[in-house]
């Protein structure tokens, strides 16, 4: 029954308790005039009414012209000059088009707020009233005797008919003309209309084209209604008919609070004070009139007035959420713009290409709402018109027209606007930087879509491009700079102040426009506490700037680092200090409703940050009760408790969630969002506990099966299995530490504090094949399967994948619920496991497995001699192995495969075996190993591990290693012990080769320190062997002649067992490693790592390898 009143109430009292005059008069907001000026700092709202995307805003006036900028209605003013049939586009600075104006009185009247009333349905001025529906209105005019009608032509073209007197009708036309692009010249339409009254009139006054006055028969109450149309005068008759077909005022009136009443019921509020809730229904009214209606009454629905620059941010993802079938409706209008034109707009406004913006967002409106699941539109056809935006550029004069993305050929050849490039054909001249990481963000948008659709080659391409921002951050002071064509940089770096090469704002407002890679503009600003820092400094101060539109998604990017907090915080002030329920509530222009969508967001808890991912950002709500009444009969029901301001957990439909963010499809789906609030921040409520590995994990194993997809530009993580086994075999000491950081890194966190309980390095094949051609041309996807030590409270996991600059190329966070039913428990497999050694018990020694592949069932003993042989005769016969053999546990699996020994490709044999593993890795003969990892998980089953050996039934010569992944050998080839042992450097103390090609592409930047710990580029050689090398060694060394040549094997036989030792331990810094001949250095003139005639490690070597063993078994 409470929720049956309180849902009541909210639905009826609204209504009338909204003004609409919120944002109608200069911003009393204590920073619109910091960084605005002029029509900046004004709302620029008008009090209308009219109908939800209503075709034309009834309004009072009070300045009447069209001109650009100048809005129909300023609180301020002291005249009423008439009621208006506008079409401004509300909260703008854009122009009115098509529009009259009726006012009931031979001369303008003072316009005293005293006597004024506003409200959706609404509008009074003392005994004159107003209401309507969406192409027509009503009025109610007291003490009556003239009418003046106005048709309101800055360039006087006009047309008002005469009526003959005794008439009780008048009918005319303003035509409308362009601004921004086609500036001036002819829309190809009219604004048509009719006003009907109550009773005949005679024509007082009348010039042609601009004015008419007519005095009623008698004086007093008169009812006046009026239409109109975009296609005649007939239709606006038609309009009138079909929508106010009778007199009875207060019946329209009825009517139209029936239609706002229900459209304010789709969002329930309950909890906060009065005038909060008075500003979020505020909000929604003026985040429910544009896009405008441009169709007739009773005709299919077509839309117009695309604010789309401000509009794309958060007014269409809101419209995804409480009206996703009028979404479609949208996307449909602008693919028949594209029909008509060729070109899809890019700011499509009375019915023209005006180009009036940057960026080309309705490519970002369409794929968000693709993204989110409707579907109600040709998305071929609109993949089509999107692509051609960001790929073709039109001829002159379609260009000069407004058709395509500005300076699109610089952005293609350059990767970004340079500053020679001033734009000329545009409204918005120059604005390079601007342009260019706007159009990042789009071909982003785009890329999903090419994903999604199957375009493969596109997806590639435009991924590549969404990375462009980088182009324009000096690499000096990591801020957006202007960028000439020959790639140096501007030197002035005052990144405080408006800049002609910034849109409407300054380089410290646009630097957090990367709302599709925020973790690399973390790393390109230079890491979480510089960029944690530099957002501190927009709020205290004073650089934030909410009256427009680049700062609105800034006080959420606190939520991609370790202070959520934070955004809590600077949300909640922002809608305490920037929104009242006043006529100068508005920190600046409303622009079509974004400014007042923000505010429902925020006010609500959650924020698109990044339209076309389909998620949201965290924040904390400010009502205790809302509930959103969706359009598939669901709700979604947002409920807060506790006092404070901060976020202490919060749950969706009784689950904890990990992160701060919230997926489209979990709000459509209905449910209960919770939010549990405190007075400190979380993670002082939640401090670190003292780290124990029985204190966070049980004795078990959680499996994280991951895809790794993408191509060399871009890179990208999947969940997609969680398994469990029974026990856990690795480290229980120093949990949190990295020995190395390998290509990848998994970080386990306590899902409340955020306290890192576990950490590992990786690499996997999938990084390995970025480096190969193949990689440049097409994308792929791999497997890989990590192992954690099993929670025992919700934990979030974070897998991160590094380029060859150690730069993030990829990463996922999810959570773990350790209670969570569709975690698989592994069940033990039939495979025979065989004890080869036994150093200690698990939790003590070093887990090392070997599995059969290529074996046949009846080759069973073959496999367990050959296992032996292997780590006995080879691995244990080679130092520092030899010295720590008792660290080892070894386990022999037998698994019987199909066909007997692996595939090879290049002989033309493909065999069914137990892992699946294949020669011709990368179209290299020898590289031997599986990309099968699942399959190999699979078949290990339940047995303990931390590295795996695969042991291949062939006489073929090959192998492969790959950090904390697998090692791959073969069984009978004379050198194949001797190619484990350089393999498994790689796999298990993450040694990287240490001979060169000269013609291979250099794998290590020269600018990054390599992680492997027997290489180095000198970019941060005290972190390698500098420790070791002999006092007066030159840095780099130069290496013996002969044993630096592609015959270094040959001279090595020759030499004596006495000076192949000598040569072994005498450490330098040569240069030649990493397969790189140049710039790439290694420790020893001839190392295991480099060739397999010598058959030791170099002193660098065994102290990687003795590290790694007491870092796993002390």
């Amino acid at each position: 029954m409470h929720g049956f009143l309180i849902a009541l109430l909210l639905t009826v009292i609204p209504v009338s308790g909204v003004d609409t005059r919120v944002g109608t008069a200069v911003s009393d907001s204590p920073t619109a005039s910091i960084f605005g000026s002029g029509g900046e700092v004004h709302g620029n709202i008008i009090p209308c009414v009219t109908e939800p995307h209503g075709h034309t805003f009834w309004t009072p006036q009070t300045r009447q012209t069209e001109r650009k900028g100048v809005s129909p209605y300023y609180y301020e003013d002291s005249e009423l000059l008439g009621f208006r049939a506008s079409h401004w586009l509300s909260g703008g600075a854009t122009q009115d088009y098509g529009s009259f104006a009726i006012l009931p009185s031979a001369a303008p009247v003072p316009l005293d707020h005293s006597v004024e009333t506003a409200t959706p349905s609404y509008y009074a001025l003392g005994g004159w009233e107003m209401t309507g529906r969406s192409h027509s209105a009503i009025f109610r005019f007291e003490d009556c005797e003239y009418l003046r009608i106005t048709v309101i032509s800055d360039e006087k073209q006009g047309v008002l008919e005469r009526p003959a007197d005794g008439s009780r009708e008048i009918v005319g036309s303003n035509p409308v003309h362009r601004i921004y692009q086609g500036s001036g010249r002819p829309a190809g339409f009219s604004g048509h209309f009719t006003v009907l009254c109550d009773e005949d009139f005679e024509v007082v006054e009348y010039v042609p084209g601009e004015t008419l006055l007519v005095r009623f028969k008698t004086r007093g109450l008169h009812v006046v209604k009026a239409a109109s149309s975009f296609k005649s005068i007939e239709a606006a008759r038609a309009n009138l008919a079909a929508e106010i077909p009778g007199w009875d005022f207060y019946s329209v009136k009825a009517d139209l609070d029936s239609i706002w009443a229900a459209r304010f019921a789709l969002i329930d509020v309950d909890g906060a004070d009065e005038e909060v809730v008075k500003h979020f229904y505020g909000s929604l009214w003026r985040a429910s009139l544009l896009p405008r209606t441009v169709s007739d009454a009773g005709e299919a629905a077509d839309y117009d007035d695309f604010s789309m620059w401000d509009t794309y941010r958060a007014l269409h993802p809101l419209l995804t959420i409480i009206e996703p079938s009028r979404v479609s409706e949208m996307v449909n209008a602008l693919l028949r713009k594209f029909d008509r034109g060729g070109w899809l707009p890019i700011f499509p406004c009375w019915g023209s290409y005006t180009n009036a913006m940057i960026g080309d967002h309705c490519v970002s409106m369409i794929v968000d709402a693709w993204t989110k699941g409707i579907r109600g539109f040709d998305v071929s056809k609109a993949y089509k018109a999107m692509r051609k935006n960001a790929l073709e550029t039109p001829d002159d004069s379609l260009y000069e027209d407004g058709r395509g993305r500005r300076a699109l050929q610089s952005y293609l050849q350059y990767g970004y606007v340079p500053l020679e490039d001033e734009v000329p054909f545009a409204f918005h001249k120059k604005e390079q930087v601007s342009r260019t990481m706007e159009y990042a963000y789009d071909d982003w948008c785009l890329s999903q879509m090419a994903r999604k659709l199957g375009h493969f080659a596109d997806w590639l391409r435009f991924r590549r491009r969404s990375g462009n921002w980088r182009n324009v951050f000096s690499p000096v002071t990591h801020w957006p700079q202007g960028r000439y064509a020959d790639g140096s940089f501007l030197t002035d770096d005052n990144y405080l102040q408006k800049t002609s090469f910034i849109t409407e704002g300054t380089p410290a407002h646009y630097a957090w426009y990367v709302p599709q890679d925020v973790q690399g503009l973390i790393k390109e600003m230079g890491g979480e506490e510089v960029f944690i820092a530099r957002l501190d400094s927009m709020f205290t101060e004073k650089r934030y700037w909410h009256g427009n539109e680049p700062c609105h998604q800034v006080a959420w990017f606190y939520d991609y680092t370790s202070q959520p907090w934070k955004t809590q915080a600077a949300v909640r002030d922002i809608i305490a200090t920037e929104y009242r329920n006043t006529p100068g509530g508005l920190s600046g222009n409303d622009d079509s409703g974004q400014m007042s969508a923000w505010y429902i967001f925020a006010t609500l808890g959650f924020y698109p940050v990044c339209p076309g991912s389909g998620e949201y950002a965290l924040g904390a709500p400010v009502f205790s009760n809302a509930v959103l009444h969706l359009e598939n009969g669901r709700t979604f029901t947002i409920l807060t408790s506790g006092k404070g301001d901060y976020v202490q957990k919060v749950t969706l439909n009784g689950r904890e969630l990990k992160r701060p963010f919230l997926k489209h499809r979990r709000i459509m789906r209905g449910g209960t969002l919770e939010f549990e609030m405190g007075e400190e921040p979380a993670g002082v409520v939640f401090p670190p506990r003292e780290l124990t590995f029985d204190g966070f994990f049980e004795d078990a194993t959680l499996r994280l099966d991951y895809v790794l997809a993408g191509d060399v530009s871009h890179q990208d993580i999947y969940l997609e299995d969680m398994l469990r086994t029974s026990v856990w075999a690795g480290r229980r000491e120093h949990l949190d530490t990295l020995l190395l950081s390998g290509n990848g890194q998994v970080v386990v966190r306590d899902g409340r504090s955020g306290q890192v309980l576990y950490k590992n390095g990786f690499s996997s094949l999938f990084q390995e094949w970025l480096a190969t051609p193949e990689a440049e041309s097409r994308a792929r996807a791999f497997e890989l399967c990590l192992q954690v030590p099993f929670p025992r409270e919700p934990v979030t996991v974070e897998v991160t994948l590094f380029d060859t600059h150690a730069a993030v190329s990829a990463r996922i966070v999810h959570s773990v619920d350790p209670a969570d039913i569709l975690i698989r428990k592994v069940q033990a497999g039939k495979s025979e496991l065989r004890m080869l050694q036994e150093g200690g018990l698990v939790d003590k020694a070093l887990d090392l497995v070997v599995i059969s592949e290529g074996y046949l069932a009846g080759q069973k003993d073959k496999f367990y001699a050959d296992a032996g042989n292997l780590i006995r005769d080879c691995l244990f016969a080679t130092e520092p192995y030899t010295s720590y053999s008792d660290r080892f546990n070894i386990r022999a699996v037998f698994v019987p495969s199909a066909d007997e020994g692996p595939s090879v490709p290049h002989e033309g044999v493909w065999h069914d075996t137990a892992v699946a593993s294949h020669y011709d890795t990368f179209y290299s003969n020898r590289y031997l190993t599986t990309s099968s990892m699942r399959k190999l998980y699979d078949a290990l089953g339940t047995v303990p591990f931390e590295h795996v050996i695969i042991l291949v039934n062939t006489p073929l010569y090959g192998g492969g290693g790959i950090y904390n992944n697998m090692s791959v050998a073969c069984s009978d080839h004379p050198t194949s012990g001797i190619v484990f042992v350089h393999e498994f450097g790689h796999a298990f103390a993450g040694l990287a080769d240490e001979y060169a090609y000269d013609e291979y592409d250099p794998f290590y930047p020269a600018d990054t320190e390599p992680w492997e710990p027997n290489i180095t580029t000198l970019k941060d050689f005290s972190s390698k062997w500098e420790d070791m090398l002999p006092a007066g060694t030159p840095v780099p060394t130069a290496a013996d002649a002969l044993l630096d040549s592609v015959d270094v094997r040959k001279v090595w036989s020759t030499l004596s067992p006495e000076l192949r030792a000598e040569l072994n331990e005498q450490l330098g810094v040569y240069e030649g490693a990493g397969n790189c001949s140049h710039g790439v250095y290694r420790p020893a003139q001839v190392c295991r790592m480099r060739i397999n005639e010598c058959d030791s490690f170099c002193p660098v070597c065994r102290r990687a390898i003795v590290r790694t063993i007491e870092f796993y078994t002390r």
